[in-house]
């Protein structure tokens, strides 16, 4: 299950969501439809009248209706492609609201893989509103989500590429300042070759010019 929708007073699941996605594609494409109507008669209006003075003013009916449908239209576009977005987003990232919530998420594949198991394979009845998703696989596991972000091998190339310089600028520097770095003001914790120089930096300092 996806999530419980009070538009259609019923759950939204792989069974119906291609039912569901196609419902909001649908009546976001008739508010957009139905303002580019009002647009449209309202510069046929305007360019229409050869004499201002004599053109009879609109009805406060009229114009009160036509703001309300367009401001309605208007809220249903930004309100229904926020959802919208959501299923889009659900279907790549293979993840149900419900496992958003519990951080986990589904086998992940392309777009059009997650895409097909939704719609189904036929092309041509992608925008029919009837169901036509392959069987759900009820023993497909669910994955825990990284907590640090999914990194791709060329992330991680470039980072251990990073470290590898400052390592190699930290030496050269040490290298550059000579063989015994200056006197340390604080005994270090650190063990091996580099804590022990450091403590005998700290246990023999530097002898006083006459």
């Amino acid at each position: 299950m996806d999530h419980h929708c009070p538009w259609i007073n019923n759950c939204v699941g792989l069974s119906n969501q291609k039912l569901f996605i196609l419902f909001l594609v649908y009546t976001c494409a008739s508010a957009v439809f139905t303002l580019v109507l009002l647009a449209g008669s309202a510069f046929y209006w305007l360019w229409s009248q050869k004499n201002w003075s004599d053109a009879p003013p609109p009805g406060s009916a009229s114009l009160i209706c036509t703001g309300m449908v367009a401001v309605e239209c208007f809220a249903a576009v930004l309100f229904v492609s926020d959802f919208l977005q959501e299923q889009v987003e659900s279907i790549q990232m293979n993840s149900t609201l419900v496992e958003t919530y519990q951080r986990t998420h589904g086998t992940r594949s392309t777009f059009y893989n997650h895409f097909v198991a939704v719609f189904g394979a036929s092309w041509w009845t992608w925008p029919l509103p009837y169901p036509s998703a392959p069987p759900p696989d009820y023993t497909e596991p669910a994955i825990a989500d990284d907590p640090y972000g999914e990194l791709s091998q060329e992330d991680t190339s470039v980072i251990d590429d990073n470290s590898s310089l400052g390592i190699a600028g930290e030496e050269s520097e040490e290298a550059a300042m000579g063989s015994e770095p200056p006197f340390a003001p604080f005994p270090p914790a650190a063990d091996g070759p580099r804590g022990a120089r450091a403590r005998h930096r700290y246990t023999t300092p530097p002898a006083e010019p006459d």
